[in-house]
């Protein structure tokens, strides 16, 4: 029986080793939204997706939907693989991990997928000035709660709501970083995720 090989753009959230030389992957996909896929073999050195599925790298994924999980079988890298540094590579984490934590069931999500994007690419720019950084990782975590449904009413939200990710928002986050922690935790206390 033949399966229906499919393709997409994803952005590796995360892995956990999966037997003697598998792994799982938690991939925000741009077509599918938050997903997890396992690969056969990729943690041989001689598995030809090794390189291209780092965390945070954005890559075009073939998957095949399994039974219980996807598997990804082929992966080419669209941000050129390239490790972050463990600072930046911390930030996303804490990015994907409140988007892990409120995306349930794969949705199309696309704004929020461009904004990851977005914001990856800056953290990889600016990873060196800590103060963007913690601002950028404010920003996306209200674009991230604006987009998924859990913003509120005010200026505030519709800022971050109706704007995609950028040095705007991210200028916006450093000038209201108080009121922005506040609501970020206030908002992710309510979900009881």
């Amino acid at each position: 029986m033949a399966h229906h090989r499919y393709q997409t753009e994803g952005i590796i959230f995360g892995s956990y080793p999966r037997g003697e030389s598998n792994k799982a992957y938690a991939i925000f996909s741009r077509d599918f939204g938050m997903i997890y896929a396992a690969a056969q073999g990729v943690r041989n050195s001689a598995s030809k997706l090794r390189s291209n599925v780092s965390n945070f790298n954005h890559a075009r994924l073939d998957l095949i939907r399994g039974k219980d999980m996807w598997r990804l079988v082929d992966a080419d890298s669209i941000s050129g693989a390239r490790a972050l540094p463990l600072p930046a590579e911390r930030a996303c984490a804490r990015a994907a991990r409140i988007i892990r934590r409120l995306m349930r069931g794969e949705r199309q999500e696309p704004r929020l997928f461009a904004d990851i994007i977005l914001f990856i690419e800056f953290i990889r720019v600016h990873e060196t000035r800590q103060s963007l950084t913690r601002a950028a990782e404010i920003a996306i975590a209200m674009r991230t709660l604006a987009e998924l449904g859990y913003g509120g009413e005010g200026e505030i939200w519709r800022t971050f709501g109706e704007n995609s990710f950028s040095e705007f928002l991210v200028g916006e986050a450093a000038e209201r970083k108080s009121d922005c922690v506040r609501l970020i935790n206030a908002r992710l206390a309510e979900t009881h995720l």
